[in-house]
């Protein structure tokens, strides 16, 4: 088999679309009823969307479809949520699947695309006390028809190692970062990198770091990119931190830490420079549950959501969320500027943003509410579009306005229009869901 090194380096996606999805973390409940009920209150979205889609497709042998990578002739690769696996897909331009690979692991995002190959992520094992874990991270290789060509698993005989991440570098098409985290006896995490090499066929860890000074306790990594200063390269992460310990993805208690911890272990110069900055909303928190972060050559932006006052307050209490993005000078390790930024009275959650074309774009879900009353959810699927400053300059909302919605991820097509994935749920009454692949598109 040829070497892995002699593979076009050139990604068919640029690094400011290096795959970045919301799905494997528990989503926040979008909070409870307010005031009182009537007949008419907890049957439909009280604020429904307000914008019809280009085109619209719903998959419902699958959950929700959480990545989507274009290839040249107009088709996609995408991931999507089974009832017990995940599948790789080949999508044509209206989401229709052309082909599909059940790949028998929970995967977290399509990361690298080359003309050869695609590189998937994910982890086995499961452990269900004091909370969901796994013991094993996995890579999985595929060439472009969807055989597998390798795989190979990360471990280490004091830590369950968990993966949320992984990065192709920059200059070497054969070596890759995975980022997550690391598991101790105590079930405490730490934030966890390693490198692998990718050569005739084989898949082989050259290096692995733990994290576990006292100071990243109740970490873990779920993003990053890679960075250069005067020859001297660094991964700028994405990290949240946690204060329960016995449920680390309870978005009410985690704070968003964009951080450089000298992975290389450069002794001088910028190399050796370490810096954390947190993202903290009105309450002092913020989450993400995934890849949010992208770069240019100045700053690190964040997006995803935190606990916001808002004039209607939920009958049981707490806040209702917001979303929130943030722009971190990575060359210094300092924060230039951070929105929270509201569109519903209700729950609004950034699930996945990128930097196309000079903007700022996410994607998630608008007025997120659950009746306890009919035991019904509710929600929109959003699409929104900012300066590099954080100004709004344009929103969409989309979605039936008695389903449960919810768009996680994004690309652009052959003809720059926005294509997105997300999950469209029917409620079916007693707090159950029916719920469904979501692909649309439209434009901003």
């Amino acid at each position: 088999m040829k070497k892995f090194a002699k593979i076009t380096s050139l990604l068919l996606l640029s690094l400011a679309l290096v795959f970045v999805a919301c799905k494997k973390e528990p989503e926040p409940d979008p909070q409870g009823e307010p005031g009182s009920v009537t007949d008419s209150v907890g049957h439909y979205n009280p604020e429904p969307a307000q914008n019809t889609p280009m085109y619209v497709n719903f998959l419902p042998e699958f959950n929700s479809v959480y990545q989507l990578s274009p290839n040249a002739d107009g088709t996609f690769f995408a991931l999507a949520d089974g009832n017990e696996t995940d599948y790789l897909l080949k999508l044509d331009g209206t989401g229709t699947v052309l082909e599909k690979k059940r790949l028998g692991f929970r995967s977290l995002r399509c990361v690298a695309k080359t003309n050869e190959s695609i590189v998937l992520i994910g982890n086995l094992g499961d452990v269900s006390t004091p909370y969901f874990m796994h013991k094993t991270g996995y890579v999985a290789i595929f060439d472009m028809s969807m055989n597998l060509l390798a795989t190979t698993t990360l471990s280490d005989p004091q830590f369950k190692i968990e993966l949320r991440t992984i990065l192709q570098d920059s200059e070497d098409p054969a070596v890759f970062y995975v980022g997550g985290h690391a598991i101790n006896e105590s079930f405490i995490q730490f934030p966890y990198i390693a490198t692998l090499r990718y050569e005739e066929g084989l898949m082989t860890v050259v290096k692995s770091r733990i994290f576990d000074d006292s100071k990243y306790s109740r970490c873990r990594i779920l993003g990053m990119v890679e960075k250069k200063v005067s020859g001297q390269k660094d991964l700028v992460l994405e990290m949240t931190q946690y204060s329960i310990v016995n449920d680390p993805t309870e978005e009410n208690s985690n704070t968003v830490h964009i951080a450089k911890l000298n992975y290389f272990e450069e002794a001088w110069g910028w190399g050796q420079f370490t810096f954390d900055v947190a993202i903290e909303g009105p309450h002092g928190d913020s989450y993400t549950g995934n890849n949010s972060i992208d770069s240019d050559d100045e700053s690190i932006y964040f997006f995803g959501f935190c606990n916001d006052d808002k004039e209607l307050v939920p009958a049981n209490g707490g806040y209702w969320a917001s979303g929130c993005i943030a722009a971190v000078n990575w060359r210094e390790g300092r924060k230039l500027w951070q929105r929270v930024v509201s569109f519903s009275e209700r729950a609004d959650c950034f699930y996945d943003g990128q930097l196309l074309d000079g903007y700022l774009y996410v994607c998630g879900r608008h007025c997120g509410i659950h009746y306890f009353s009919t035991e019904k959810r509710f929600s929109n699927g959003l699409v929104a579009k900012f300066s590099l400053s954080g100004e709004l300059i344009s929103q969409k909302t989309f979605g039936d306005s008695q389903r449960y919605s919810k768009l996680y991820h994004f690309v652009k097509d052959l003809n720059g229009n926005i294509v997105c994935a997300g999950g469209s749920a029917e409620n079916l009454g007693d707090d159950k869901l029916k719920e469904n692949g979501w692909f649309l598109k439209t434009d901003l």
